[in-house]
């Protein structure tokens, strides 16, 4: 087999996400879209394959981190709602519009250049904005503030604000108080948007954690990024709620099997000695092919079905 010539590689099974994506919209309302998250080529599994599959499983948007990652999806055929959810040069703001992506926007300077280059091209620029609710990260501080610059951008020429969100610090962990807290904060500037005569229709805060543990966050949109590729965002959430497949398997060819005897120290710092006659397979993978050395002494291997520990570093 072709793969065989390589080292180690990685199998992705495109049914096991299919089967993730059906888990998602199973926990959701139905009339809650889906935006599947496909950051970082999928969380390296393979962007383009793993978009066909989610929005041939009902998702019905897209997110990325970058310009970039937009555009790839564009010239590959991808002509669904896309999110840009990191920051992007206000110069790039008619590729922006000129490609049908949406911004998110968490600085005035970026909706007022999205607002020039929609007027420049006689088009409407659609962003969503993003309020920070308590990742002290990117997006308008929440309160009086957000609102007066929410409120600015809505009469800014050329734009369209067609969604608002947040996203949480800890929905992951045992402790959901401030997750609660961010989401009535959340919920705060949208009702005072609506009492102003606001009306945003997209809003969405539920992370991959939020849409296991918060169904009341799911609003009209959740944001699935983990959970479509089969982990769990924490040992903290509850797993009877989703069955999740992995998607990837990670192999490689054995290219050396040898016995040692007793007291036979293997690997860099001599981290682990034989304490009886032992086996030892090698196999040609390691940090750099993204295999941390955090696994050390933990990880486990597949041999023929048969787990076998990783020893040594």
């Amino acid at each position: 087999m072709e793969y065989l010539l390589n080292r180690a590689w990685a199998e992705i099974n495109l049914d096991n996400i299919a089967h993730n994506v059906r888990e998602i919209r199973r926990i959701t309302n139905k009339r809650t879209e889906i935006c599947g998250v496909v950051k970082a080529d999928a969380y390296g599994h393979g962007v383009m394959e793993v978009a066909r599959t989610l929005l041939n499983n009902g998702v019905t948007r897209l997110a990325v981190s970058m310009l970039d990652e937009a555009l790839q999806l564009r010239r590959n055929g991808i002509d669904v709602p896309l999110l840009i959810l990191g920051y992007t040069d206000p110069r790039h703001a008619e590729e922006i519009i000129l490609n049908n992506l949406t911004q998110t926007v968490f600085s005035h300077d970026l909706a007022c250049a999205l607002s020039q280059a929609a007027v420049r091209l006689n088009k409407s620029a659609r962003i969503h904005i993003k309020v920070d609710t308590g990742m002290s990260r990117v997006g308008f501080m929440t309160g009086y503030s957000a609102v007066r610059s929410i409120v600015e951008i809505s009469r800014l020429p050329g734009i369209i604000i067609e969604g608002l969100f947040t996203h949480f610090a800890s929905a992951d962990e045992k402790d959901k108080s401030y997750t609660n807290m961010q989401f009535e904060l959340f919920m705060s500037v949208c009702s005072e948007l609506s009492r102003i005569g606001i009306q945003i229709p997209v809003k969405h805060c539920a992370n991959s954690a939020a849409i296991i543990e918060f169904p009341e966050t799911h609003l009209n949109m959740v944001r699935p990024g983990l959970i479509l590729y089969g982990m769990y965002p924490s040992a903290d959430v509850d797993k009877s709620r989703i069955d999740l497949k992995p998607a990837m398997t990670l192999k490689a060819n054995i290219v050396l099997v040898k016995e040692i005897e007793p007291n036979t120290p293997v690997s860099y710092g001599r981290i682990f000695t034989a304490k009886r006659v032992s086996k030892i397979a090698t196999i040609p993978i390691g940090y750099a092919d993204g295999f941390t050395r955090l696994l050390n002494g933990k990880a486990k291997v597949l041999i023929h079905g048969e787990q076998a520990p990783v020893v040594g570093k």
